[in-house]
């Protein structure tokens, strides 16, 4: 059809290295993904201390005026 004239053996050997290949790339995303998992865990874990932080020195600052009057 294109000219080129493959053996078997060069088919089996090319479908071989293309399922390595496929292998490669799932594990790499699923790796990938869970580094993602982890750092959205972490960004979470980090807002919720951004929120009780800011929540603590609302109190402590109303805290002082209370006390400073």
């Amino acid at each position: 059809m294109f000219g080129i004239d493959f053996s078997d053996k060069e088919l089996v050997s090319v479908r071989d290295r293309l399922e390595l290949e496929i292998t490669s790339l799932r594990t790499s995303r699923q790796e990938q993904e869970a580094k993602m998992d982890i750092l959205d865990n972490a960004l979470t874990n980090a807002q919720g201390n951004v929120v009780r932080l800011e929540e603590e020195v609302s109190i402590h600052h109303s805290l002082t005026l209370i006390n400073a009057n």
